[in-house]
């Protein structure tokens, strides 16, 4: 099973992806809703993430400083509302892979099915 980590402070993003996530694999998902209490979550499981999904705007602790302190394997995918002409920043080599919202179910499909 995968196991998906899914990071956003906009309940209704968070709610969309676990459904899109679920409809797509089955898949086990935790939420958190900022970086910080995305680390919370991770030192709380007994299990690796193989993927996180986190915005990079949030209160807190936004998506970059996240990803700096994250110290797991999992895949990191930077999900935003910022389009690509914006996204010229030497902080985005920390994650995997950068998706625009909104994101569609067949993007996370194809995703999900690189590393199948």
């Amino acid at each position: 099973m995968v196991k998906i980590l899914i990071i956003d402070d906009n309940p209704t993003c968070r709610k969309v992806l676990k459904i899109y996530l679920e409809l797509i694999q089955h898949c086990r998902t935790e939420m958190a809703s900022n970086g910080k209490d995305a680390l919370d979550v991770i030192d709380n499981q007994t299990f690796d993430f193989d993927y996180i999904f986190t915005d990079i705007k949030m209160p807190t602790m936004d998506g970059y400083e996240f990803a700096e302190k994250y110290q797991g394997k999992a895949k990191l995918i930077a999900i935003t509302a910022v389009h690509e002409f914006q996204l010229k920043n030497e902080k985005l080599s920390l994650f995997d892979k950068i998706l625009i919202k909104p994101i569609s179910k067949n993007e996370i499909n194809e995703l999900l099915n690189q590393d199948s």
